[in-house]
């Protein structure tokens, strides 16, 4: 690493700082998220530029949009939904912009899905059963709730650079939605391990994933 990559490196960790910072005292993260977005940030930084950042600052800030429609607002988010989200997609940065963005696509999908649910729905269903339940319910789907997650993870998709790559990472972003409902239903409070915030890490696994097996099948 030479003098000018440990500049930038440098430039990178001040500038999310100070976005940390910001959306810490905007109170949408706790305190105890300054490491963790300092982290996730500055390698997605270091690692992919401009483009990287402005998609964690859309799925943030779209997140939050989203959220505030909600009757009950949504309380500060900690430094494990930050890592939850976060630390996947950071890691792939090292290694490829669209594994990055079909990792972040699934927890953005989920959110949109998530918060727009709550907001706007008035019904749910559990995928376990298709039993009518509260909205909020673990694992539980609705009509705009699945609509609006299929919306983000289409939007989403446009920050691939090359339009061959951008139903790739809607339908693996989309997937990997599906799929935190599936574990929410079946396993979310029934097992321990299967907290809200494990199953994200989990989806930002499995959604690059299904984008590799997309491409090489393709």
């Amino acid at each position: 690493m030479g003098l000018f990559d440990f500049v930038y490196l440098y430039f990178c960790i001040i500038s999310t700082s100070f976005i940390a910072l910001i959306l810490i005292y905007f109170k949408i993260f706790e305190d105890n998220s300054f490491f963790p977005i300092t982290f996730v940030g500055s390698v997605v930084f270091f690692n992919l530029g401009l483009k990287g950042v402005f998609a964690l600052i859309f799925f943030v800030f779209s997140s939050v949009f989203w959220g505030s429609f909600r009757r009950v607002k949504h309380p500060p988010r900690n430094y494990k939904e930050v890592l939850a989200n976060g630390l996947i997609p950071a890691i792939l940065s090292f290694f490829d912009y669209h594994l990055f963005l079909s990792s972040l696509a699934a927890v953005l999908s989920d959110t949109w899905s998530s918060e727009t649910g709550l907001s706007f729905s008035k019904n749910a269903y559990s995928l376990k059963g298709l039993k009518k339940v509260k909205p909020g319910t673990e694992g539980a789907v609705s009509l705009i709730g699945t609509v609006m997650g299929a919306l983000g993870a289409l939007i989403f998709s446009f920050f691939s650079v090359k339009s061959s790559f951008i139903l790739p990472i809607f339908i693996s972003g989309f997937l990997g939605n599906i799929l935190d409902s599936f574990l929410g239903s079946y396993l979310e409070g029934k097992v321990k391990i299967f907290t809200s915030d494990f199953i994200n890490f989990l989806i930002t696994a499995f959604s690059p994933l299904i984008f590799f097996i997309f491409i090489k099948l393709k």
